[in-house]
């Protein structure tokens, strides 16, 4: 496994994070009703878990003489604003999924490169996690 494809895993991971609705949800203004609030503390864990990684994956980029390609995010979360959170829940699951997805294949891509892969394994059990968190509330029947 070549330097460059380890390079551009890890900045495909960094677009994935960038792009991730569940860090999008507090620039929007989601509405959080009483049911709501253990969807949103769990919202404000995923997005404090999206920061440790683009950061750790950017910083892995540049330790081995890449440069993160920086991305703005997806212009499709532009629809959150005014929903209440728990009605997001099926598109965040949906969307945590494909991020999970994509850490399962670059796992397998860089597993080479033991500092990277133990950092991309590492992140995909955080996310594995809140993935499994989401599904739990999921399961929560929420009032009308």
């Amino acid at each position: 496994m070549s330097q460059q494809t380890v390079l551009a895993v890890l900045n495909e991971l960094l677009a994935a994070e960038q792009r991730a609705i569940a860090p999008r949800l507090f620039e929007s203004i989601v509405y959080v009703s009483s049911p709501s609030v253990v969807m949103a503390q769990l919202a404000d864990q995923m997005l404090a878990q999206s920061t440790t990684c683009q950061r750790a994956l950017a910083g892995r980029v540049s330790r081995l003489g890449g440069e993160p390609r920086l991305r703005c995010g997806s212009l499709e979360s532009a629809d959150l604003h005014f929903q209440e959170l728990h009605r997001v829940l099926p598109r965040l699951m949906a969307d945590h999924e494909r991020l999970v997805a994509k850490y399962r294949a670059a796992g397998e891509r860089v597993s080479d490169d033991t500092e990277t892969a133990e950092m991309v394994s590492r992140f995909l059990l955080a996310h594995e996690r809140e993935l499994d968190a989401l599904a739990t509330l999921g399961a929560t029947k929420v009032p009308s």
